[in-house]
């Protein structure tokens, strides 16, 4: 029973439940929709069905508790997740269309009581795969593939939840500040499904993240510096939106339309005003005097991340920047005009230069806290004994019988010990020690 075998089991049944699951949505899907009967779905079903029982038998007989064996609880609830969440945000989409009078399915395109077919085929499935797989097993033991499942469903959640959020926002400002369609039915055609994927979203995230809350481990820091990475992008273009579009104002020949720049503008302060508040969240929630916070992969990757990428970001705005200026001022075209045409490349530069300082900041922060650890110096001792000398040397006995260590040859080596310097070999003779410095211990 080597590893690449016991692998190729439990990855082999991960792909087989998945794969029998969405066939077996298809199939349903299928019959109760009066699409009459698939015989390819019916043979991948029996097919991967078949797979699926065969790798079971393999898992139980042979392979017992394995390193990975989580693979298969973790891809049975993300299966069973996927198609419940399909399933919830179909039906609550369904109920506001009706109710609200506006939207519709775009993607069956089909009547309500075909759709709430597909809601109960999705249920049907997913939901006893995720009690399954999840609730009865997965979520009970703490274990790295439930802290990493964990951890990108509540990311994954909670971004879903702010982008329906702000969508739902622009919606209605954009309405409501004359900007929009001209019919309400036009305007909040998508706010159905919005508000449906926002419910659903909220209702994971809440459970998932509840998982991660109790130990700031691995999985709960790449959440947390994951969410707040993703809330700073979106802060960075809303201000470029918003940069962009005052200097368009300014500097433009002819006037901007009043509508397309009222929903850019809403847009880029919602994207700021939302980014904002999830970073915000996220980064002041984070306490520094835990053990390993500041030297945690999760942040180093977030901080030296966004540098780089802010960098490479502001670094080729600038150099932009300064070309067209330059050129202008040779061609004798530098004016309002310049400045329109690079309005993109400047507020790139103006609004990632706070970033990057702010992050430089935070990694000098960071590397001036970390512990100091001096490396003690390596050393030879040569004696008759070792006597109360530690074990932290290289020892050799002597083969005369001279230099026996007393406690206060000790003492004096420990303090020798204690320094940084290269290497050194000490002898202990009858009046003293006898000390050289050496490239490496022999």
């Amino acid at each position: 029973h080597d590893f690449a075998r016991r692998l190729a089991v439990i990855g082999g049944l991960s792909v087989a439940l998945a794969t029998t699951l969405f066939a077996t949505v298809r199939l349903g899907r299928s019959l109760t929709l009066g699409d009459g009967f698939d015989p390819g779905t019916f043979g991948v079903l029996v097919a991967f069905g078949g797979a699926w029982a065969g790798y079971e038998w393999l898992r139980t007989k042979e392979i017992g508790d394995f390193q990975v064996s989580d693979l298969r609880p973790t891809t049975g609830a993300a299966t069973g997740l996927g198609l419940s969440v399909s399933g919830l945000v179909l039906l609550v989409e369904t109920a506001l269309t009706e109710l609200m009078g506006v939207g519709g399915d775009v993607i069956l395109e089909r009547a309500p009581g075909d759709r709430l077919a597909t809601v109960g085929v999705l249920l049907a499935v997913g939901i006893p795969a995720l009690w399954w797989f999840w609730l009865r097993d997965l979520s009970r033991r703490e274990t790295r593939f439930r802290n990493g499942y964990a951890a990108v469903v509540s990311y994954l959640g909670l971004v879903w939840l702010a982008s329906s959020v702000g969508i739902a926002a622009f919606l209605v400002l954009d309405w409501l500040l004359g900007f929009g369609e001209d019919t309400a039915s036009a305007q909040f055609e998508a706010m159905p499904v919005v508000l449906a994927v926002g419910f659903v979203a909220a209702a994971a995230w809440a459970h998932h993240v509840a998982l991660l809350r109790p130990r700031r481990g691995l999985a709960a820091r790449s959440y947390s510096y994951g969410l707040a990475g993703t809330a700073v992008i979106a802060v960075v273009s809303g201000i470029v939106t918003l940069i962009s579009l005052a200097i368009e104002a300014v500097t433009a020949d002819t006037l901007v339309s009043t509508s397309e720049g009222g929903s850019a503008a809403i847009a880029g302060v919602l994207g700021a005003g939302i980014g904002g508040f999830l970073w915000w969240r996220e980064w002041t929630g984070v306490d520094l005097d835990l053990p390993d916070e500041r030297q945690s992969m999760p942040r180093r990757v977030y901080l030296t991340g966004l540098l780089v990428v802010a960098g490479l970001a502001g670094g080729i705005s600038l150099v932009m920047v300064l070309f067209g200026i330059l050129q202008a001022a040779l061609e004798g075209t530098l004016g309002l005009d310049a400045i329109f045409d690079g309005r993109f490349v400047i507020a790139l530069v103006l609004a990632t230069t706070p970033l990057i300082w702010h992050l430089i900041a935070e990694i000098r922060v960071d590397r001036e806290a970390e512990p100091r650890v001096e490396r003690l110096r390596e050393a030879l001792v040569i004696a008759s004994d070792r006597g109360p000398l530690g074990n932290g040397v290289h020892f050799v006995t002597r083969a005369d019988g001279h230099g026996a260590i007393t406690v206060d040859i000790a003492e004096q080596i420990d303090t020798l010990l204690a320094q940084t310097g290269p290497p050194v070999v000490i002898t202990v003779e009858d009046d003293g020690l006898r000390v050289v410095e050496v490239e490496a211990v022999p």
